[in-house]
């Protein structure tokens, strides 16, 4: 996968074991890193899994992972360098491809501009499926104001605590190999 999405056939690169994200549980990903036209590549793969709301819901056993068809619907740019296959997914790394820590940015950062962000990326995936939109929007209608700060608050605390039950061995990582 990873060798097929390098910008060159026959380049050579050095294939790499990376862990990354809290939120990723230990979930396979592999880097292949190489040099291209005078400029370094790095891509990952990593391995997919049904979405967390059917887990929430306790029915994500035999589940189809919908990522490159909610990707195909999303309201906003193509990314040329992701690439899905059979249970993963590749895309390009770079350091302008990074996580933001919020801590990094200084005392002038503006979480609430942060969180707008985030929220319309989430809204360019489910803006993506058209009969959902006016639904989404009555949803919202509905909703007190911080609902999303105070979801995300709870969301942060429940997946560190996830990890740490995990390093500590008392929860599996989630299954690379299911199918798609």
């Amino acid at each position: 996968m990873l060798e097929a999405s390098l910008p060159s056939q026959g380049l050579k690169y050095r294939l790499i074991h990376r862990q990354a994200g809290i939120g990723s549980l230990g979930r396979p990903r592999f880097t292949a890193l190489a040099e291209w036209q005078g400029e370094f590549v790095a891509l990952e793969a990593k391995a997919l899994i049904p979405s967390a709301a059917l887990w929430a819901k306790k029915k994500q056993k035999g589940a189809e992972v919908q990522y490159e068809e909610v990707l195909a619907r999303a309201v906003r740019r193509f990314d040329p360098m992701m690439k899905v296959y059979e249970g993963w997914v590749v895309r390009g790394l770079a350091p302008d491809r990074c996580r933001i820590e919020l801590s990094e940015l200084g005392p002038e950062r503006d979480e609430t501009r942060m969180m707008r962000a985030m929220g319309w990326e989430i809204a360019n995936i489910h803006l993506g499926t058209r009969p959902a939109v006016k639904d989404v929007l009555n949803d919202l209608k509905g909703r007190k104001p911080n609902w999303l700060r105070r979801s995300a608050e709870k969301m942060v605390a429940v997946t560190l605590n996830d990890w740490e039950m995990w390093k500590g061995g008392l929860i599996a990582a989630p299954n690379p190999t299911m199918k798609t």
